[in-house]
């Protein structure tokens, strides 16, 4: 038997809709149905509960409610690890994000058609990328792929990007042949060539 809850039985608790059609639809599985409109949760704080499904081996569990999810678009900037905002022009910059939960997934493109430090960059500091939508959280340090880096020079090195703790920019990195740290900044000079174009996909988590 499939039970059926009309969105104008304004009687029923919680329910309330002045059109003619089913809101909501219980079949005999128990399965339930929003027929029209979306499933809103309406206090923040609260969402989907998953604690009915096994946990994680070795985990230690600290929440199963999923209680956001939220999609858009931001606007990358360039900037140097001294603090220096690039006033210059962009020939292309996007980028685009999922936040699921804590977890956030970007993806961004940035080119620059012009000189970096003509732009107010210094040539001896990190090159950063502003404009995240949410800063990251205090725990952790997370990595990201590089898939385009037309312009920057190598010098043997794998580029890759980073978000360390509490910030709201990537920070463009990389690794290299060694016996002590394995890993530094790319300069500003070493990216402020012909083409100025980064590519690339990172996620972290929120505050």
């Amino acid at each position: 038997m499939t039970t059926k809850i009309p969105a104008e039985l304004s009687s029923t608790p919680g329910i309330s809709d002045s059109s003619n059609a089913t809101a909501i639809t219980i079949d005999s599985s128990e399965n339930v149905t929003v027929n029209t409109g979306n499933l809103v949760i309406g206090t923040a704080g609260k969402g989907i509960d998953f604690s009915a499904s096994g946990d994680g081996s070795g985990a230690s569990v600290s929440s199963e409610v999923l209680k956001e999810y939220e999609e858009g678009t931001f606007t990358p900037t360039i900037k140097d690890g001294s603090g220096n905002a690039y006033t210059g022009s962009y020939a292309t910059r996007n980028g685009r994000y999922t936040k699921i939960g804590r977890i956030v997934h970007l993806t961004f493109e940035m080119y620059v058609g012009a000189s970096l430090t003509s732009g107010g960059l210094s040539g001896s500091a990190e090159v950063q990328i502003g404009g995240l939508p949410f800063t990251s959280n205090s725990t952790n340090f997370t990595g990201g792929i590089v898939s385009n880096g037309t312009g920057i020079n190598y010098e043997g090195d794998t580029c890759y990007l980073r978000i360390a703790r509490n910030v709201d920019y990537i920070s463009l990195r990389s690794f290299v042949a060694d016996t002590g740290s394995c890993e530094r900044a790319v300069t500003v000079t070493r990216l402020d060539n012909s083409t100025r174009l980064v590519y690339g996909t990172i996620s972290y988590e929120a505050a």
